[in-house]
């Protein structure tokens, strides 16, 4: 059961750390390039064209990107609940690996 239970914190660890990733180099990567480590200065600064394009477009649009894509999983963790078909499961994997259905 501990194994269980560290390798799914293991997992969730590292989506966590890959979610942190995408966000910081979303926030820094567009027409405007802004550095990394320049992002805690222009956001304590609170002015200029920087500050601006943090905080009004790049920010909100990860913000947005993350609220959409955890709603979209979830909606499908809802649905394969109710539904529970078989061309849905995740175990549908196994009967694909294997060619073994194709000879009947």
């Amino acid at each position: 059961m501990k194994k269980k239970y560290l390798s799914w914190l293991f997992f969730s660890l590292t989506l966590l750390a890959a979610l942190v990733i995408a966000v910081i180099y979303s926030v820094s990567v567009g027409e405007v390039k802004i550095s990394i480590s320049d992002i805690p200065s222009i956001l304590s600064s609170g002015d200029g064209m920087d500050y601006f394009i943090l905080t009004k477009i790049r920010i909100p649009r990860v913000i947005l990107a993350i609220a959409v894509g955890g709603s979209l999983g979830l909606t499908g963790a809802i649905l394969q609940g109710i539904t529970v078909t078989l061309w849905l499961s995740p175990t549908l994997w196994e009967y694909l690996v294997e060619p073994r259905w194709v000879l009947l």
